[in-house]
């Protein structure tokens, strides 16, 4: 008697044991096809640049055109946002920051958040510096393999032992930075260099990237780059005024001189800064993609039916005792 007891009795939590298992399983591949990223979303070269007592640029390329724009704050809790246009390079401009302030940050790029191996990504301010003593500028054009002005290209450029800059090219297909805001590595000053120093140069756009080398005194301009092409200019002599690339018809235009060949330095040049009228409107944070309570239903009803089942196992076994 015991063994007709105990088989519907087993037979019962063996079913309850396989309803809460698959239950389990619906919910967590339920949950995985909803917070999965696309690849094409994800964010790939990531570079915090332009760091001030003020404000940085946060940069970023993704394979197609999505909206993405950075949260950022004093805590981990971030809190406020920047950003927002839809393409495939992107370049957040965060301002009205505190001086010398350590800032958390994530990137939110389509539908999902991204941080520095899963944590968020980190950035001090300087501290309150005074004027740089110069105003020093590169530029240059950007060129597809067409020779037509490529647009909204990243455009990065550093010597050794200094903090990046960076811009984004204008519809001409024209970049300035203005160097001589240049800080070192450690951002606690202003970084030294001169004609001779090298000057590093890379490109990232359409899904494409480029990089070169030039000497700062021959940087004004810089001879024009086609997109997907690296270089060496590191022996390539200044252009004169009549050779200019199209990048020097445009600084024109902003009443900016075109630098002789002997002049890497105008002193009439003014410093031009990361405009904030370049920063899109801040797009709402995205939505939590957490399962809610219909996701729970598999998992319900299945352990719902194992429960009927050891129920009716015991009824079973006193029905035939």
């Amino acid at each position: 008697m015991k063994q007709q007891r105990s088989f519907p009795t087993i037979l019962g939590l063996f079913v309850l044991i396989v309803g809460v298992a698959v239950g389990v399983f619906l919910v967590q591949s339920n949950q995985n096809l909803t917070t999965s990223a696309s690849p094409d979303e994800a964010p790939s070269g990531v570079k915090i640049t332009n760091i001030t007592d003020k404000s940085f640029t946060v940069s970023w390329t993704t394979a197609k055109k999505v909206s993405g724009f950075v949260s950022y704050g004093e805590s981990r809790s971030l809190g406020q946002t920047a950003g927002g246009e839809i393409a495939n390079v992107h370049s957040v401009f965060v301002n009205s920051l505190s001086p010398a302030t350590n800032y958390y940050l994530k990137i939110t790029s389509g539908q999902n958040a991204y941080g520095d191996k899963g944590e968020a990504y980190q950035v001090k301010t300087t501290q309150k510096l005074p004027s740089p003593k110069k105003n020093d500028i590169v530029f240059g054009t950007i060129l597809d393999t067409l020779g037509k002005p490529v647009p909204k290209v990243l455009v990065i450029v550093n010597v050794t032992g200094a903090s990046p800059l960076s811009t984004l090219s204008d519809t001409h297909g024209a970049w300035v930075i203005p160097l001589s805001t240049l800080k070192t590595s450690t951002l606690s000053g202003y970084a030294s260099y001169s004609p001779k120093t090298t000057l590093d140069i890379f490109v990232s756009g359409n899904s494409q990237t480029s990089q070169g080398k030039i000497l700062v005194g021959n940087a004004h301009p810089v001879p024009a780059i086609t997109l997907g092409k690296n270089y060496n200019f590191t022996d390539v002599k200044s252009p004169s005024s009549t050779t200019l690339p199209k990048a020097s018809l445009v600084l024109a235009a902003v009443n900016l001189p075109s630098p002789a060949p002997t002049q890497p330095t105008p002193k009439t040049s003014p410093t031009l800064s990361p405009s904030p009228t370049r920063v899109p409107t801040p797009a709402p944070v995205a939505k939590s993609r957490l399962p809610n309570v219909g996701d729970l239903t598999p998992m319900i009803l299945l352990t719902i039916m194992g429960l009927s089942l050891v129920s009716s196992g015991f009824l079973l076994a006193k029905v035939i005792a």
